[in-house]
């Protein structure tokens, strides 16, 4: 007789089925609850077991039903709840899952996994207070458990308490199982510190769990590619390239490499296979935004970043990348607003708070009070985390104040330099005559690099330098201690608040004296920057008062210029050719804003049948050509304007071929534009401004003695554009010799330019 009993049968067919569910039979299993269902049509096991087969298979409203008849029958069971909860979230009826959530936990106040997942419910609500407090509850019921850990890490990294983030990290990799993501997220942390060895550690540490991990291996590479260790970052991206060549990460990963190399067209590809095959991965939309806007495709740029903020709303590198697109079509309001948005999600970050500062120079209605105050800002935001070191014996001075006098040595006076820019760049072309002419035996120069590579200009600098070490890869506190142990005497800043700055080293003084030159645009803030290396052109005594920094004013210009070794030759007036005056402005489309381009538009007015060219990156893009000829047609010059770009300094400066006359901008004037216009034959017409930026072209054209084109105001700039387009018998001959003349002026008189330095090293040292 077979005692095999219903009860028993449904059990079989319970057991047989979680096991095919298990396997992921979904199907099998599925038939085996309902012949129970048949049997026992009220057996809320089988009934919830059905619901959740329901919503892996996506069918979340059939799992909510099939889970709630099975709580008629079990109203108190906490895993019927919880799963009910999970059902309830997927299809975005959020408030109710918390309310099933909660009442799951009042049955079982110890499940963590019904904690955790109320706090990722609140998540979704932004009520992070109360999703900290059910993370942590999940981690209290079970400590070794690393899933709400990882929560609770993203939750205070967004709400940037990253030091209490560290914390966590620390307290779930003791915790827990050893843990791939565990790691990874502690390197994310470290990596948000600025503890970039710390972060490799930890990333590294995820390799040796996981040696196949695309995630830890591009990681790895990104971050060594980001201190500019190419050669590392390729051993790494090599072996996740092994692994997973077509992954999305690796793809990814190479089209980073790319770009840090210099190669976006190259990098543009890979992103957009990178793309195709995650288009869900915000990261990847940066790159290749970044990459986008390397090419000049600036509108393509735009819509790759706006997609990849709408994936991650909370994406800083997004909202900066954006901020830049817009800067770069000329829309400084939104460009600034970005900018805002950036330091409020993440707080005292200086790459934000630098793009902020280095945007306002371009709106139209900036003020030097406007960018002192707002420096003073900045200052104020980075000071109180500012380590103080103290300073090594020969550095006699405390850690933010001026310089007392500097020790005296039986050697050379040390002059060091830092920047990303020593090469074919305007800090390169501006500075090399300095590092050629200066007088060895009494001075000494090191140089601290973070550019990657050497071009032509690099290279003769390098040549031309004491010591040249290449600091890409050091933290501001490595290389704060190397300037320190090379008893550096006298720093310069060549960057200010531009990319890839160091004021993280010159907040924490790493010498006695430290100044701003060549490489931004007035003063930093900085109250541990010293001096500020000018000219009585960019800083009348009268604007002193804008300045943290003290004013060293060298006697003629603040820079000099070495033109590049393949400029082509002057070309003649294309006026006396072509029987019309073309005007031109080689410059970056977010100086060209709407005040501008309603001087530019009666200018032409004035000159009947005047053209003008538009030459830069970007230049010819969509949303830059529209908004400069809707704005220029509105003032009849519809079909005079004519957009371009090249891709390097010889094709830039053969575009001068093509123009009579340069029409500067403003409030932001031409620098090196300015002086290569002149090496090209060609004089500007300025109109100086107030801030440093606003005055480039004042110091330029006086130190060539070309001062008819200075004017003083607006109708003054109208005024003498459209004289000087009516002299074509004056701009002729004068297009001729301004290249020499430029050569025997101060702009290349490099040995006078050292002597003065020198003059001015000497003071300030014995002050």
């Amino acid at each position: 007789m077979n005692s095999f009993s219903p009860s028993d049968y449904v059990v079989a067919l319970l057991n047989k089925g979680v096991a095919l569910q298990q396997q992921g039979k979904l199907a099998d299993a599925q038939s085996l609850y309902r012949q129970v269902l048949e049997v026992c049509p009220e057996q809320p096991d089988a009934l919830h077991l059905l619901g959740l087969i329901e919503m892996a298979n996506g069918n979340h409203v059939a799992a909510i039903d099939c889970i709630q008849q099975a709580l008629r029958w079990s109203p108190d069971s906490s895993v019927f709840l919880g799963n009910l909860g999970v059902a309830l979230r997927n299809i975005g009826r959020i408030d109710e899952a918390i309310a099933t959530y909660q009442r799951a936990l009042q049955s079982n106040p110890e499940a963590h996994d019904t904690w955790f997942n109320l706090g990722k419910a609140y998540r979704l609500q932004e009520n992070n207070l109360r999703a900290e407090e059910a993370f942590r509850k999940a981690i209290d019921a079970s400590p070794s458990t690393a899933s709400p850990y990882l929560s609770l890490l993203r939750l205070l990294s967004e709400e940037r308490r990253v030091e209490e983030a560290l914390e966590w990290a620390n307290r779930a990799i003791e915790r827990c199982r050893p843990n791939v993501e565990l790691h990874l997220s502690k390197g994310a942390v470290l990596k948000r510190l600025g503890r970039i060895d710390e972060a490799i550690v930890q990333y590294t540490k995820a390799t040796e769990l996981s040696p196949t991990s695309v995630d830890a291996l591009t990681r790895l590479a990104s971050t060594h590619f980001s201190r500019h260790e190419i050669d590392e970052g390729k051993r790494w991206l090599d072996r996740a390239h092994q692994r997973a060549p077509n992954h999305h990460l690796v793809l990814n990963a190479i089209g980073l490499l790319q770009t840090t190399l210099g190669n976006a067209t190259a990098a543009v590809s890979f992103l957009e296979r990178s793309l195709s095959e995650n288009p869900s991965y915000a990261t990847t939309f940066c790159n290749y935004s970044n990459a986008l806007r390397k090419l000049g495709r600036l509108s393509d740029a735009l819509e790759a970043i706006q997609k990849g903020r709408e994936l991650d709303p909370k994406n800083h590198e997004a909202l900066l990348l954006e901020a830049g697109c817009c800067l770069s079509v000329g829309d400084i309001d939104t460009a600034i607003e970005r900018f805002r948005s950036a330091i409020a999600l993440r707080g005292k970050v200086r790459d934000a708070h630098d793009g902020l500062l280095m945007a306002m120079q371009y709106h139209p209605d900036i003020t030097p009070e406007k960018l002192r105050d707002e420096h003073d800002l900045w200052w104020q935001s980075v000071a109180p985390e500012t380590e103080q070191v103290a300073a090594p014996d020969h550095c006699a001075v405390a850690s933010v104040a001026r310089n007392s006098n500097l020790p005296q040595r039986d050697r050379p006076l040390r002059i060091g330099f830092t920047s990303a820019d020593l090469g074919a760049h305007p800090v390169g072309y501006f500075t090399y005559r300095l590092f050629k002419h200066l007088d060895r035996d009494r001075f000494q120069t090191f140089v601290y690099s973070d550019r990657i590579g050497r071009d032509w200009l690099a290279a003769k600098i390098e040549a031309e330098t004491f010591r040249w070490l290449d600091a890409a890869a050091w933290s501001d506190e490595a290389l704060r201690d190397r300037i320190r142990s090379d008893e550096v005497d006298i720093l310069f800043d060549l960057s200010g608040h531009t990319a890839n700055n160091r004021l993280g080293v010159f907040a924490s003084r790493a010498a006695p004296v430290q100044i701003s030159w060549a490489g931004y645009v007035g003063t930093t803030g900085l109250q541990t920057m010293d001096y500020l290396l000018a000219d009585r052109f960019h800083v009348p005594s009268e604007f002193e008062c804008y300045y943290t920094e003290k004013i060293l004013r060298m006697p003629h210009g603040y820079v000099t210029y070495t033109p590049p070794e393949d400029a082509p030759p002057i070309g003649e007036l294309p006026a006396e050719r072509k029987g019309y005056v073309t005007f031109g402005a080689m410059c970056n489309p977010a100086k060209i804003n709407r005040r501008v381009m309603l001087h530019w538009g009666e200018i032409m007015r004035r000159v009947p049948n005047s053209r003008l060219l538009l030459c830069y990156t970007g230049m010819p893009d969509r949303m830059n050509r529209e908004r400069i000829e809707s704005a220029m047609e509105g003032m009849g010059c519809g079909g005079r304007i004519e957009f371009d770009q090249t891709t390097g300094a010889a094709s830039l400066m053969e575009r001068y071929h093509r123009v009579d006359l340069a029409l500067d901008t403003f409030p932001y004037s031409g620098g090196l534009t300015t002086i290569e216009a002149m090496w090209m034959g060609i004089p500007t017409v300025t109109w100086p401004h107030r801030t440093f930026a606003g005055r480039h072209s004042l110091s330029h054209l006086s130190n060539v003695g070309l001062t008819e084109f200075i004017a003083s105001s607006s109708e003054e700039y109208i005024a003498k554009a459209c004289a000087w387009a009516s002299e074509i018998e004056r701009l002729s001959p004068l297009r001729r010799t301004l290249r020499q003349r430029v050569l025997d002026s101060p702009l290349c008189d490099g040995p006078q330019f050292a002597k003065d330095f020198e003059e001015k090293m000497r003071e300030i040292s014995s002050e």
